[in-house]
Order: structure tokens, then sequence, then C-alpha cells
């Protein structure tokens, strides 16, 4: 294959002269990382002013290429990755995954295309796979592991304003690297104009180092779609997810035992957004999942009817809605549903949040992307699904003194409940942390981790009893048979708080 460069200008000594340079153009591997098409992104053509019977150049001449996408990892999951990519000319593309016990490829299976996506089922839990794509591409990532603990980090708008000063998006990248969430949620605007180009430099390039390895799942804000926010061809193209409507780029994906959704806030008509909130809203009600997390742009309330999306989550079990097209970070309660934002680098820090899930409830705090301010944390957050209630504790309550509950003789099996469930309605003007002592018939006491409960707050709290009792390995099913709740001996009180007449509604609930 050949392509004609028309015009080469050569400076002599006898002034200018224009040649035909024919240049040779390797063949490469169509669907491998180093053959990509043109963008199809015209440029203005030039003025013809004052230049009577000049030749035009032909419009091939004015496209700009784009260079690939390198490959990224658009999902992951216990048990299945999906990767994608962007090449120049259009090819089937393959994958070569190398395991620690064998190798195997992975053909795409869809019509040759510039625009790739493998999927890749029946992996194998916890387990590092390196990749090959064409001759050029190397990467590797490692799939979930059987436990509920995992981190995600939650930022927005990294592409859709940029002003002089801000705080450079590059150095979030390195900071989401150093941290090493399980995944990140990216709430809208990661770039300013949906062009191919944009897309690639404003966001594949400033985090492919993190989504080489990694997924960051992204909900389209305005910025993604052209026309500002009416139309997102573009995003479905470089963001293949299983969409739910036909318009906008609205999705869900489990990851371990949470759901996520990702909302289009900014579509082209009221009657839009309408049906993008009736299918979240069935989407929400048949998870199963343990927590039902909701992330969006939302910064602008012109661009969607806000109070109809809030009232709608507020009669279901969501528990929290992240949103963050613009600057600012802050914390609110639309309807009673609680919405996080977290903006842009307008704040030169760089702020984001970080979630870390465990087995019945998850922590949120606020991260920079320098890494010499200190976090601050917002709390706990504790699961909205439905309980099966094993045994109400009131009666094996012991005497004791009023900064200690003493429940005994309970006798129900670890491997039937689930944890403890308390309500405790803190009207202090001091956070504190509870502690859950277990003991078994035979085994002596053993402590969960601590719970946050922030000042002036009422909270269900869900603490985690586990199935097998760790004093031996691999651990051992045990009878649960005490429980003991105080505060987190590893901290100084002021006095000795009467935790007997703040907490409430104490039973044990089953799995």
């Amino acid at each position: 294959m050949t392509r004609l460069i028309p015009y080469l200008v050569i400076f002599g000594l006898g002034g200018l002269t224009a040649v035909t340079v024919e240049a040779l153009v390797l063949p490469a591997d169509r669907a491998g990382i180093d053959a990509a098409p043109d963008s199809g992104e015209p440029l203005p053509p030039p003025s013809s002013a004052g230049i009577s019977g000049q030749r035009q150049p032909a419009p091939d001449a004015l496209r700009r290429p784009v260079e690939p996408i390198r490959p990224y990892v658009l999902e992951l999951g216990r048990d299945h990755a999906t990767i994608c990519w962007m090449t120049r000319e259009p090819g089937v593309g393959k994958v070569r995954l190398f395991s620690y016990a064998e190798q195997t490829e992975h053909v795409e299976q869809r019509p040759p295309s510039q625009y790739h996506k493998v999927s890749i089922d029946g992996l194998q839990p916890a387990t590092t796979y390196r990749y090959e794509i064409g001759l050029n591409y190397r990467g590797s990532f490692t799939t979930a592991d059987d436990s509920s603990w995992f981190e995600v980090a939650v930022f927005g708008h990294p592409g859709g304003t940029e002003r002089p000063l801000e705080y450079p998006t590059e150095m979030l990248q390195g900071r989401l690297l150093d941290i090493a969430p399980e995944l990140a949620l990216c709430t809208g605007d990661i770039v300013f104009n949906p062009t191919l180009r944009d897309f690639r430099d404003t966001f594949f390039h400033r985090f492919g180092a993190f989504m080489s390895s990694k997924p960051i799942y992204v909900a389209p804000a305005n910025h993604e779609g052209r026309w500002n926010g009416q139309e997102y061809s573009q995003f479905r193209k470089l963001f293949p997810y299983d969409f739910g409507p036909a318009t906008g780029g609205s999705y869900w994906f489990d990851y371990k035992q949470a759901r996520f959704f990702a909302l289009t806030y900014k579509l082209k008509t009221p009657e839009l957004f309408r049906e993008h909130v009736a299918w979240l809203a069935d989407a929400i009600d048949q998870s199963d999942q343990e927590f039902n997390i909701v992330f969006l742009g939302g910064q602008e309330p012109k661009y969607y009817d806000k109070d109809m999306l809030f009232e709608t989550l507020a009669s279901r079990p969501v528990e929290l809605v992240l949103g963050g097209d613009g600057g600012g970070v802050w914390q609110q309660k639309v309807h009673g549903v609680d919405f996080y934002f977290s903006g842009d680098g307008d704040l030169r820090a760089y702020p984001f949040y970080y979630l870390r899930f465990y087995e019945h409830h998850f922590n949120v705090q606020t991260h920079y992307a320098d890494a010499s301010r200190k976090s601050v944390s917002y709390g706990s957050f504790y699961s909205k699904k439905p309980r099966r209630v094993l045994q109400q504790l009131a009666r094996r309550q012991q005497a004791s003194p009023e900064w200690k509950l003493h429940y005994a003789g309970i006798g129900a099996p670890s491997t039937e409940v689930d944890g403890l469930h308390l309500t405790i309605d803190w009207d202090y003007d001091i956070d504190v942390e509870l502690q859950l002592l277990v003991k078994g018939e035979k085994a002596g006491f053993m402590k969960e981790q601590c719970h946050l409960v922030k000042a002036g707050t009422k909270t269900d709290v869900l603490i985690d009893i586990p199935a097998m009792h760790p004093s031996e390995s691999p651990g051992t099913p045990y009878v649960v048979d005490e429980l003991v709740v105080q505060l987190a001996s590893h901290r100084t009180y002021a006095r000795d708080y009467p935790l007997q007449e703040k907490i409430s509604g104490v039973y044990l609930f089953g799995r």
C-alpha cells in the first residue's frame, strides 16, 4: 500500500520547489494497536481568497489522523474481564491471554471495526492475567477475589472545562496508582468536546496507566454528548457497556456485593430523562445486591429534574448517590437520600471520594491528588437490604455497666448468623467508635471491626459476625454464645457514655 504526500516544499538556493513524494507504508496488523483509522474530523478548509485558479487539496488531505487508543480494561470482576482499544483501520480484534497454567486466544465476536471489544469469561478469582494485543502491546489485570471487601475511588470533571492554574489531572492518576483502588468511578465531563481526539488526549492518554489494568466506569455528563448532551454516539463506541435505554449512556454493573448504576442526567428532552429514571427505578427494584450506588453528573439542576429523580430514589434501597461534573466538594440530603458531590481541579488539590466496602457497610472519605493533604472521613453507610431476623436479643441482656451491653446464652450456629443489627441514637457532640466482641461456647472473645458513629446522628448499624472462628486456619464453625457491644478500647473518651440508653433494636440477622 502506498500513500501520496501531495506537496513537499524544499528550500534550496534556487528558491522554493513543490514536488510530489511517494511514501511507502508498511503493512500492519489490522486489529493490532499499531494500525488505526483517521478520526474523520475535518479541519476548516483554507481560504481561497486572492488565489485565482489555484488547485485545492483533496478532502482527504484536510483530515487529521488520530493516534490509536491503547488497550484499556473496560470491565472487571471475579470471573470476567473486557478489554477495549481503537485502531486506525477496521479489523477483528484478538487478545492473547496468559495465566500461570495456560495460554488462550480470544477473538472479537463482531464485524470488523475500528473500535474493538473483547469480552473474556470463565476466569479464576484473585488471579493475575497477562494479555497481548497485536505486536506491540502487553498489559495485565487481576480478577477480584472472593471476599466482600474492596475500595473504589470516585472523581469527576477531569476534562470538562480546564482553566489555567487548575490542578493537573495527571497528578490525580498518580494518586490513584499509589492508593490502588480495585476500580474507579468517574461522574462525567471527561472531555470538553466529544471528539475522538479529545477523548483520547484528555482521558485515555491521561489515565492510560491506570486503565491498562483496572477499569474506570464513566457516567456521561453533558460534555460527553454532542450539542451539549443530546447525542452520545462517540461515547457509546469508546465505552461499549451493556446500556439500558437506547439513548444516552445509562447502564449498571456489579462488583462483588455492590451494584453501581450510571445515569445520564443531560438528555435531549425531559421525556428522555424520565425514561432513564424509569429504567433506573426498575433496575434498582430488581437488584438483590447488598449495596445499590447511583452515580451521575448532576451539577447543573437546569439540565435535569433533580426533585423527580430523588423522589424516585427515596422509596428504594439506595445507600448513596455520587455526582460531580463541576467544581467543589459537598454533601447534602435530597428527599432523605445522601448526595455526595466531587468536582474538579479548580480547588487545586483535586479532591475525590474514596469508598471502602465491607460486609454490610462502607466508609466514605475525601482524598486529594495532592498526597500531602490529609483525608477527611464522613462516616459509614449501612446496607438497606431487608434482613431476616434470627433472634431478638432483649431477653438475653445481662446486668452490666451502662456503658456496655452484654448478651449471653444465645446458642446460635455461626453458619446461620450473618451479623448483629442495632439502632443507636447518638445525640452527643462527639464521634465515637463501637466495637463488637463475639464469644463461642468454648473459644474466647474475638473482636470485630470498629464502627464510626458520627455526632448527632441516628443510625442503623450492621456488624458482621464471621461464619468461621479464626482460632484455627482456615477456621471452624462455632456456636455464638455471648456478645458484647462497647466503645472501642483504642480510643480515649471524656466519660463513660450510657450506651444502654442510646441503643435499641438489637437482633441477630441471618445469611
